[in-house]
């Protein structure tokens, strides 16, 4: 990260809280610098691709074989730019790790602290039939590509529960099923 100017090393700083402030929302316990370890006890690497700004196959295999090296069954890739098509479908084709990817600019801004974004919270199964929810499937429906659902790490057929306040001061809840 040399080659940055203070305006990126700023913008990185940034991202780094919004990790921290996603880890922690998704009961993740940090180990070490960008290490963490899930609720299962699964450990959790944050790795930064920050010399291109296309992530090729070639370094996706690198990252996950470095990762799997270290024991790691969770991945969460940030990078300037995008995966190559490529990149993109070998991310998916990987069964040993699970991973996930951000560019810089989607972690720039923390999507909670928005003024405009919505508390949102994934229901595990009991509060769920607490809610009185019988069949997620026939909730409406919420993209698993949803920013504040990537945030949260939702995954399909989880339900999300937003927190809207109305004009008048009051608020009143909704229900989304991730697909």
């Amino acid at each position: 990260m040399a080659n940055y100017s203070t305006h990126d090393e700023d913008l990185v700083s940034q991202v780094r809280r919004t990790i921290r402030s996603m880890a922690k929302r998704r009961n993740y316990r940090e180990i070490d610098h960008d290490k963490y370890c899930d609720e299962n006890g699964e450990s959790v690497n944050i790795v930064w691709e920050l010399t291109s700004a296309r992530v090729s196959v070639k370094t996706i295999r690198t990252i996950c074989s470095e990762a799997v090296h270290s024991k790691a069954s969770k991945l969460i890739l940030v990078s300037i730019g995008k995966l190559t098509t490529f990149a993109a479908q070998e991310t998916k084709n990987m069964r040993d790790i699970q991973i996930e990817t951000w560019q810089l600019s989607d972690l720039s801004i923390n999507p909670e602290l928005h003024e405009l974004v919505p508390p949102h919270e994934i229901l595990n199964s009991k509060r769920t039939k607490q809610r009185g929810i019988k069949s997620p499937s026939e909730l409406p429906k919420m993209q698993g590509t949803d920013m504040m659902a990537r945030f949260l790490g939702a995954k399909k057929g989880d339900v999300i529960e937003i927190k809207r306040t109305h004009p008048e001061g009051h608020y009143y809840i909704v229900h989304r099923v991730v697909v």
